[in-house]
This record gives C-alpha cells, structure tokens and sequence, in this order.
C-alpha cells in the first residue's frame, strides 16, 4: 500500500495524522522509558504506533471504517490464549494483524505459530502478519493451512 498524500485528506483528519507522527518521532529515543501513545491508545512499541499511523491513514482515506488495539484474547489451546496487536473492520470484513519488526527476532516464532493456530481454529476473520523491511510494511495472508503445528501441540 502507498503512502498517502496528506493533502489528500480533510483538515482535521491531517491535524490528527500530523499529531500521531509527532508522538511517534518522541518515542523513537532510545532511552525513552514511557510507552508510546496516541489515538487514545498506549502502544508497545514504537512499532505499533507506526503501524497504528498506517491505520488511522486508511481509516481517514476509507480504505477501513475502523481498527483498534489489541482487540480480544482467543483461547488456542487449555492454558494458551493468544492477544493479536490490531483488528479492522471494513464492511463485514474482519482483518487481524500481528505486527513485528522480523519473523526472525528473538520470541516472533512463538508469536508466529500463535498467530497460525488462531488462524486455523477461528477461520472466520482474516489473519496477516505484518513485518517492516527498511521503512516498507510487508504483509502475509495467514490461512488455516498454514499452520506448523495442531493445536494440540499446545497444550
């Protein structure tokens, strides 16, 4: 997806995009010790602020009518449950993502072989795992047919 032109949207629409990039730009310091926040939300990372940006962006486009952070817990296993970062909505559609900055950092397999399972046992909604490579979110449909383990491996 490209980059919107911020003159493209609404005044208010680019005081609130303008306002969530400021926030982000302070949180990217290393020694910042409060979480990022913004949107009325407190992140995680500055990454999923980032990403939160991007959303915010389509919703203001009309790409999405609306998302939110981390949305719900899925059950995936007896004593296993699974919290993805973000949710979208666009009509009936319903889109879950899981945003990490590589699939090879340290902890993202086990996030990512969450993410498959909920995948495989709730096949209702729409699964994407986003990554960003040199400032370029990368997205990955996630099906019930990828999963590398059954969800009883979990247990």
């Amino acid at each position: 997806m490209t980059r919107l032109d911020l003159s493209q949207l609404s005044p208010t629409h680019q005081a609130i995009v303008k306002k969530a990039e400021k926030q982000r730009e302070r949180y990217r310091k290393p020694d910042a010790k409060v979480k990022p926040s913004a949107f009325g939300e407190e992140f995680d990372s500055s990454l999923e602020l980032d990403f939160a940006v991007e959303l915010e962006t389509w919703r203001c486009r009309g790409t999405i009518d609306e998302w939110r952070y981390h949305p719900m817990k899925f059950r995936i296993a007896q004593n296993c449950t699974y919290e993805p970062d973000f949710l979208s909505r666009q009509g009936g559609r319903i889109i879950i993502y899981e945003v990490k900055g590589s699939w090879l950092a340290k902890g993202a397999r086990d996030s990512r072989t969450r993410l498959q399972v909920a995948a495989y046992l709730y096949q209702w909604f729409s699964w994407q795992g986003v990554t960003r490579e040199k400032g370029i979110w990368r997205y990955e449909d996630i099906h019930a047919t990828d999963a590398e383990v059954s969800p009883m491996a979990l247990t």
